[in-house]
């Protein structure tokens, strides 16, 4: 398996992209997943969206 250098952890020196949601998408029905928002989203450790 080949993996991309700095990826997958969120600590200093690696690429932080991730979403945080309104809900828990592990704790929701499967029926009610449409209903999540994003409240915010980073790219590189930066805030480049907030609801």
């Amino acid at each position: 398996m080949t993996r991309i250098p700095e990826v997958g952890q969120l600590k200093p020196g690696y690429h932080a992209d991730f979403i945080v949601l309104d809900q828990d998408i592990l704790a929701i029905t499967p029926e009610t997943i449409d209903q999540i928002t994003v409240e915010e989203t980073y790219m590189g450790g930066q805030l480049v969206y907030k609801k």
